[in-house]
Protein backbone atom coordinates (compact mmCIF):
# COMPACT_ATOMS: atom_id res chain seq x y z
CA UNK A 1 0.00 0.00 0.00
CA UNK A 2 1.68 3.49 -1.20
CA UNK A 3 2.28 5.60 2.14
CA UNK A 4 1.24 9.13 2.34
CA UNK A 5 4.49 10.49 1.13
CA UNK A 6 4.40 8.65 -2.16
CA UNK A 7 0.83 9.37 -2.41
CA UNK A 8 1.08 13.44 -1.76
CA UNK A 9 3.88 13.20 -4.51
CA UNK A 10 1.77 11.95 -7.60
CA UNK A 11 -0.91 13.82 -7.00
CA UNK A 12 1.66 16.81 -6.62
CA UNK A 13 3.33 15.23 -9.94
CA UNK A 14 -0.47 14.88 -11.71
CA UNK A 15 -0.56 18.61 -11.01
CA UNK A 16 2.30 19.82 -12.30
CA UNK A 17 1.72 17.55 -15.94
CA UNK A 18 -1.78 19.78 -16.51
CA UNK A 19 -0.01 22.76 -15.38
CA UNK A 20 2.79 22.49 -17.65
CA UNK A 21 0.28 21.24 -20.64
CA UNK A 22 -1.83 24.49 -19.90
CA UNK A 23 1.21 26.57 -20.00
CA UNK A 24 2.08 25.18 -23.45
CA UNK A 25 -1.36 26.04 -24.62
CA UNK A 26 -1.22 29.46 -23.01
CA UNK A 27 -3.91 28.67 -20.57
CA UNK A 28 -1.90 30.34 -17.57
CA UNK A 29 0.96 32.63 -17.18
CA UNK A 30 4.16 31.72 -16.29
CA UNK A 31 7.82 32.85 -15.29
CA UNK A 32 11.31 32.18 -14.70
CA UNK A 33 11.97 34.75 -11.53
CA UNK A 34 12.47 31.81 -9.41
CA UNK A 35 14.80 30.77 -7.33
CA UNK A 36 17.76 28.59 -9.36
CA UNK A 37 19.52 25.65 -7.64
CA UNK A 38 21.46 22.65 -7.33
CA UNK A 39 22.25 19.95 -4.96
CA UNK A 40 25.99 19.28 -5.06
CA UNK A 41 27.19 16.23 -3.23
CA UNK A 42 29.13 12.56 -3.70
CA UNK A 43 27.06 9.42 -3.73
CA UNK A 44 26.12 8.17 -0.67
CA UNK A 45 25.84 10.76 1.30
CA UNK A 46 21.70 10.93 1.74
CA UNK A 47 20.87 12.68 -1.63
CA UNK A 48 17.99 10.94 -2.14
CA UNK A 49 16.78 11.69 0.90
CA UNK A 50 17.55 15.35 0.35
CA UNK A 51 16.09 14.91 -2.86
CA UNK A 52 12.91 13.61 -2.27
CA UNK A 53 11.48 16.53 0.74
CA UNK A 54 11.95 19.52 -1.75
CA UNK A 55 10.17 17.27 -4.37
CA UNK A 56 7.23 17.06 -2.22
CA UNK A 57 6.82 20.85 -1.49
CA UNK A 58 4.12 22.16 -3.23
CA UNK A 59 6.13 25.66 -4.92
CA UNK A 60 9.42 23.78 -5.76
CA UNK A 61 10.27 21.50 -8.76
CA UNK A 62 12.97 18.99 -8.12
CA UNK A 63 14.73 16.76 -11.33
CA UNK A 64 16.58 13.91 -10.63
CA UNK A 65 19.90 13.02 -11.68
CA UNK A 66 20.14 15.59 -14.61
CA UNK A 67 23.55 14.44 -15.92
CA UNK A 68 24.02 11.20 -14.67
CA UNK A 69 25.24 8.53 -17.65
CA UNK A 70 22.56 5.89 -16.11
CA UNK A 71 19.12 5.95 -18.24
CA UNK A 72 17.09 5.95 -14.99
CA UNK A 73 13.17 5.27 -14.78
CA UNK A 74 13.09 8.49 -12.75
CA UNK A 75 13.72 10.55 -16.05
CA UNK A 76 10.25 9.38 -17.52
CA UNK A 77 8.85 11.75 -14.53
CA UNK A 78 11.18 14.96 -14.86
CA UNK A 79 10.30 14.84 -18.70
CA UNK A 80 7.07 13.08 -18.49
CA UNK A 81 5.46 16.10 -21.57
CA UNK A 82 8.78 15.92 -23.91
CA UNK A 83 10.60 13.22 -26.12
CA UNK A 84 12.94 11.34 -23.53
CA UNK A 85 15.40 10.59 -27.15
CA UNK A 86 15.51 14.20 -27.46
CA UNK A 87 16.37 15.22 -23.93
CA UNK A 88 19.16 12.39 -23.52
CA UNK A 89 20.69 13.68 -26.56
CA UNK A 90 20.72 17.11 -25.06
CA UNK A 91 22.45 15.81 -22.28
CA UNK A 92 25.18 14.77 -24.45
CA UNK A 93 25.31 17.46 -27.39
CA UNK A 94 24.04 20.33 -26.10
CA UNK A 95 23.86 20.39 -22.17
CA UNK A 96 23.05 24.34 -22.13
CA UNK A 97 20.48 24.02 -23.76
CA UNK A 98 19.26 21.22 -21.65
CA UNK A 99 19.48 23.34 -18.39
CA UNK A 100 17.75 26.45 -20.16
CA UNK A 101 14.87 25.23 -22.23
CA UNK A 102 14.06 21.86 -19.89
CA UNK A 103 15.52 22.84 -16.53
CA UNK A 104 15.22 26.59 -15.85
CA UNK A 105 12.82 27.01 -18.38
CA UNK A 106 9.20 29.47 -17.92
CA UNK A 107 7.40 27.69 -15.26
CA UNK A 108 3.75 28.29 -13.77
CA UNK A 109 3.53 31.30 -11.21
CA UNK A 110 3.47 28.78 -8.56
CA UNK A 111 6.99 27.92 -8.51
CA UNK A 112 8.90 29.48 -6.35
CA UNK A 113 12.29 27.38 -7.07
CA UNK A 114 14.18 24.73 -9.67
CA UNK A 115 16.91 22.31 -8.99
CA UNK A 116 18.55 19.41 -9.83
CA UNK A 117 20.97 17.02 -8.63
CA UNK A 118 24.28 17.37 -9.38
CA UNK A 119 27.41 14.43 -8.72
CA UNK A 120 31.09 15.80 -8.34
CA UNK A 121 31.25 12.82 -10.92
CA UNK A 122 28.76 14.02 -13.25
CA UNK A 123 29.50 16.08 -16.81
CA UNK A 124 33.40 15.32 -16.67
CA UNK A 125 33.63 14.00 -20.29
CA UNK A 126 33.64 15.82 -23.45
CA UNK A 127 30.69 17.95 -24.09
CA UNK A 128 29.01 17.63 -21.13
CA UNK A 129 31.35 19.34 -19.29
CA UNK A 130 30.28 22.87 -20.76
CA UNK A 131 27.46 22.35 -17.62
CA UNK A 132 30.17 23.26 -14.78
CA UNK A 133 31.17 26.19 -16.07
CA UNK A 134 28.08 27.54 -16.81
CA UNK A 135 26.98 26.55 -13.47
CA UNK A 136 29.86 28.66 -12.11
CA UNK A 137 28.97 31.47 -14.34
CA UNK A 138 25.52 32.15 -12.71
CA UNK A 139 25.16 34.73 -10.87
CA UNK A 140 22.00 34.08 -9.75
CA UNK A 141 22.84 30.27 -8.70
CA UNK A 142 22.10 28.94 -5.64
CA UNK A 143 23.81 25.92 -4.25
CA UNK A 144 23.20 23.44 -1.41
CA UNK A 145 26.47 21.19 -0.80
CA UNK A 146 25.23 17.87 0.72
CA UNK A 147 28.23 16.45 3.01
CA UNK A 148 28.63 13.27 5.34
CA UNK A 149 30.76 13.70 8.49
CA UNK A 150 31.32 10.20 9.14
CA UNK A 151 33.31 9.54 5.63
CA UNK A 152 33.51 5.25 6.99
CA UNK A 153 29.73 5.52 6.64
CA UNK A 154 29.44 6.83 3.54
CA UNK A 155 32.58 4.69 1.99
CA UNK A 156 30.51 1.46 3.83
CA UNK A 157 27.16 2.38 2.12
CA UNK A 158 28.95 2.80 -1.26
CA UNK A 159 30.87 -0.55 -0.87
CA UNK A 160 27.67 -2.18 0.02
CA UNK A 161 25.93 -0.70 -3.03
CA UNK A 162 28.40 -2.43 -5.38
CA UNK A 163 28.53 -5.29 -3.63
CA UNK A 164 24.45 -5.38 -4.15
CA UNK A 165 23.71 -3.21 -7.13
CA UNK A 166 21.15 -1.56 -4.84
CA UNK A 167 21.87 2.13 -5.12
CA UNK A 168 18.35 2.95 -3.45
CA UNK A 169 15.76 0.70 -1.46
CA UNK A 170 12.88 -0.52 -3.26
CA UNK A 171 9.99 -0.68 -2.14
CA UNK A 172 9.41 -4.53 -1.38
CA UNK A 173 12.75 -3.95 0.93
CA UNK A 174 11.51 -1.33 2.58
CA UNK A 175 8.35 -3.10 3.50
CA UNK A 176 10.69 -5.91 5.50
CA UNK A 177 11.35 -5.48 9.53
CA UNK A 178 14.01 -4.03 11.27
CA UNK A 179 15.56 -8.15 11.92
CA UNK A 180 14.95 -9.06 8.57
CA UNK A 181 16.50 -5.68 6.86
CA UNK A 182 19.67 -6.55 9.24
CA UNK A 183 19.82 -10.41 8.21
CA UNK A 184 19.90 -9.75 4.53
CA UNK A 185 22.43 -6.74 5.05
CA UNK A 186 26.02 -7.72 3.07
CA UNK A 187 29.10 -7.79 5.35
CA UNK A 188 32.35 -6.53 3.87
CA UNK A 189 36.14 -6.54 4.17
CA UNK A 190 37.84 -3.55 3.66
CA UNK A 191 41.45 -2.76 2.52
CA UNK A 192 43.10 -0.10 5.16
CA UNK A 193 44.87 1.76 2.13
CA UNK A 194 41.72 1.68 -0.26
CA UNK A 195 39.90 2.96 2.63
CA UNK A 196 42.17 6.05 3.69
CA UNK A 197 42.09 6.94 -0.09
CA UNK A 198 38.36 6.86 -0.07
CA UNK A 199 38.73 9.32 2.92
CA UNK A 200 41.33 11.23 1.51
CA UNK A 201 39.73 11.86 -2.13
CA UNK A 202 36.20 12.52 -0.70
CA UNK A 203 37.51 15.52 1.57
CA UNK A 204 39.75 16.52 -1.30
CA UNK A 205 36.42 16.79 -4.14
CA UNK A 206 34.63 18.49 -0.93
CA UNK A 207 37.12 21.25 -0.50
CA UNK A 208 37.78 21.87 -4.50
CA UNK A 209 34.32 21.90 -5.07
CA UNK A 210 33.70 24.76 -2.43
CA UNK A 211 36.24 26.63 -3.64
CA UNK A 212 34.93 26.47 -7.51
CA UNK A 213 32.03 27.96 -6.31
CA UNK A 214 33.29 29.93 -3.16
CA UNK A 215 32.05 33.70 -4.50
CA UNK A 216 28.19 32.00 -4.76
CA UNK A 217 25.77 31.20 -2.51
CA UNK A 218 26.56 28.25 -0.69
CA UNK A 219 24.70 26.67 2.10
CA UNK A 220 26.46 22.97 3.33
CA UNK A 221 24.10 20.94 4.68
CA UNK A 222 25.02 18.01 7.14
CA UNK A 223 23.54 14.40 6.37
CA UNK A 224 23.86 13.69 10.18
CA UNK A 225 22.01 16.91 10.80
CA UNK A 226 18.60 16.29 8.50
CA UNK A 227 18.60 12.73 10.15
CA UNK A 228 18.91 14.45 13.92
CA UNK A 229 16.74 17.31 13.03
CA UNK A 230 14.92 16.53 9.80
CA UNK A 231 12.86 20.16 10.15
CA UNK A 232 15.28 22.41 11.13
CA UNK A 233 17.38 21.65 8.53
CA UNK A 234 14.95 21.19 6.23
CA UNK A 235 13.71 25.02 7.08
CA UNK A 236 17.02 25.61 6.80
CA UNK A 237 16.77 24.98 3.13
CA UNK A 238 13.25 26.21 2.03
CA UNK A 239 14.30 29.81 3.72
CA UNK A 240 17.99 29.43 1.47
CA UNK A 241 15.64 28.87 -1.78
CA UNK A 242 13.40 31.65 -0.76
CA UNK A 243 10.18 28.70 -0.21
CA UNK A 244 7.46 29.22 2.54
CA UNK A 245 8.41 26.71 5.14
CA UNK A 246 6.30 23.71 4.96
CA UNK A 247 6.50 20.14 6.40
CA UNK A 248 7.95 17.99 4.22
CA UNK A 249 7.29 14.14 3.92
CA UNK A 250 10.37 11.27 3.97
CA UNK A 251 9.21 8.61 2.04
CA UNK A 252 13.24 7.09 1.45
CA UNK A 253 14.17 4.74 3.74
CA UNK A 254 18.37 3.30 5.04
CA UNK A 255 19.24 0.63 3.22
CA UNK A 256 20.90 -0.77 6.08
CA UNK A 257 20.74 -0.60 10.31
CA UNK A 258 23.23 -2.29 10.55
CA UNK A 259 26.36 -0.62 12.72
CA UNK A 260 29.86 -0.49 11.23
CA UNK A 261 31.33 -3.22 14.03
CA UNK A 262 28.55 -5.50 12.10
CA UNK A 263 29.12 -4.16 8.80
CA UNK A 264 32.70 -4.26 8.54
CA UNK A 265 34.03 -7.99 9.02
CA UNK A 266 37.40 -6.37 9.86
CA UNK A 267 36.17 -3.39 12.18
CA UNK A 268 38.76 -3.53 15.28
CA UNK A 269 41.88 -4.20 13.16
CA UNK A 270 40.79 -1.16 10.78
CA UNK A 271 39.98 1.01 13.97
CA UNK A 272 43.13 0.26 15.02
CA UNK A 273 45.09 1.04 12.29
CA UNK A 274 43.36 4.24 12.24
CA UNK A 275 44.18 5.60 16.10
CA UNK A 276 46.05 8.46 16.04
CA UNK A 277 44.65 9.81 12.73
CA UNK A 278 42.17 12.20 11.64
CA UNK A 279 40.12 9.62 10.92
CA UNK A 280 39.64 8.03 13.98
CA UNK A 281 36.54 9.58 15.28
CA UNK A 282 34.79 7.80 12.47
CA UNK A 283 34.71 4.68 14.28
CA UNK A 284 31.99 3.91 16.75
Amino acid sequence: MPSKSEILLKIKRGKSVIQDIALELDLIKGHQNYTKFIILCRSRTGSNLLLNQPQSHQNIRMFYEVFSQDNSPKEFWDYINYDLKNIRDLKQNNPLELVNSFIYRTMPLDVNAVGFKLFYCHARTQKPQEIWQYLRDRQDLRIIHLVRRNLLKTHVSHQIALTTNSWYVKSDWATLGLRDRQKNSPTIQLNYEKTLEAFEQTKKLEQEHEDFFKDRHLLKIFYEDLIEDNQKEMNKIQNFLGVKPTSVYISTKKQSKNSLQKSIQNYSELKKRFQGSPYASFFE
